[in-house]
């Protein structure tokens, strides 16, 4: 059976340029749409997250002006997947081996802890070393560019 892991940001907040934080979090219909799309097509999704992590939606995404008419859809298959949100497997704990892809949500939430995780950044150079799928969405490429380069390159992934 195919096996994804969909990697999603720890945090609820974005910090500002001015140092304040910001609600903030996963991008909803990233995260509720692709995971409906691939469990319903009978693949194990499974939700990993930085180490104490809990991936919380961004607010504003589930807004009817964000998400029009499906803010409500949304917010109830988030509800309905609470028990994986809330329990994520720690990316320290993630064997690639055990993948036949990545997947990574939007959204601010994701620049706030994952653009910088250099255990996310092994995990992509695995995955790309490996063959595997890696699958970014919105703010998921820059990350994604970021940690595979500079992991690959022997640097961590906060210098410059």
């Amino acid at each position: 059976m195919t096996r994804i892991l969909m990697v999603m940001s720890g945090v609820d907040y974005w910090t500002l340029a001015d140092g304040s934080k910001h609600p903030s979090g996963y991008w909803a219909e990233e995260f509720v749409v692709p995971h409906r799309i691939l469990t319903q097509a009978g693949f194990t999704v499974d939700i990993a997250a930085p180490e104490g992590g809990k991936p919380a939606a961004d607010p504003v995404s589930l807004r009817p002006e964000a998400a029009g008419t499906e803010a409500e859809a949304f917010a109830d298959y988030i509800g309905a997947a609470a028990e994986a949100l809330a329990n994520p497997v720690a990316l320290s704990a993630v064997d690639t081996a055990d993948y036949d892809a990545i997947f990574l949500p939007g959204g601010h939430g994701p620049m706030e802890d994952l653009a910088h995780d250099p255990d996310l950044g092994r995990l992509l150079v695995e995955a790309d070393t490996a063959g595997k799928i890696i699958a970014p969405v919105c703010h998921g490429p820059p990350r994604c560019c970021r940690l595979i380069c500079r992991a690959d390159a022997g640097s961590s992934p906060d210098a410059p």
